[in-house]
């Protein structure tokens, strides 16, 4: 519900006629236009009390994220470029509630992040010194499962998520690399038909 309908709740005796009605809208809509953000706040928003929409990074509007993040130590990071308004919120609220700081560059914050980017539910692996560059990382997954590539690299190579001097290639796959086959044991590739590492199924 608006700040302006509100107060029309509170303005009922003063409908007379549908002219003077409208004309009492307009008014009321105009006066209640900057009020909008305190009325969240006195009256909540979507079913959240008041005190959430300013506190809890979770739930809150985008406008009240950067005094939500200050009650949980997170910060607001940059705007990754094209992202939508609703995906750069997700995005944003997931990067306050769990900062990455000392896990700047790990695989828990990269996985993290990249997963908001994909289908839910589906399968990501990491390769950690891709081709032994200690700088390099490598993200696997399913080309069905990343709706826009694009995106998800950006993000995963924004300046407050990687090493510095670090970088995060993508890689859309159905199979198995032979980097991650040259790094699985003997013994749990025994049992593996070539059928599973050929159509992807398997995952070491």
């Amino acid at each position: 519900m608006t700040a302006a309908e509100r107060a029309l709740e509170h303005l009922e005796f003063l409908r007379v006629d549908p002219v003077s009605d409208a004309f009492l809208e307009g008014l009321v809509a105009a006066y209640c236009t900057g009020q909008e953000r305190a009325s969240t706040v006195a009256h909540g928003l979507d079913g959240v009390d008041g005190e959430r929409v300013l506190t809890d990074p979770s739930v809150c509007p985008e406008w009240a994220l950067p005094h939500a993040a200050m009650w949980v130590g997170g910060v607001v990071p940059a705007r990754p470029p094209n992202l939508t308004d609703t995906e750069w919120l997700a995005y944003a609220r997931m990067a306050v509630i769990e900062p990455f700081g000392a896990l700047r560059g790990s695989p828990r914050a990269l996985l993290t992040l990249a997963r908001a980017f994909m289908v839910p539910g589906a399968a990501l692996r990491i390769i950690a010194r891709y081709d032994n560059d200690p700088f390099e990382t490598r993200l696997l997954a399913r080309p069905a499962d990343v709706p826009n590539p694009a995106l998800l690299v950006s993000a995963v190579n924004a300046d407050d998520v990687v090493i510095a001097g670090g970088r995060v290639q993508l890689s859309l796959i159905d199979s198995v690399t032979w980097t991650e086959l040259a790094a699985t044991p003997w013994q749990n590739l025994s049992a593996v038909t070539w059928q599973k590492l050929s159509d992807g199924t398997y995952t070491p």
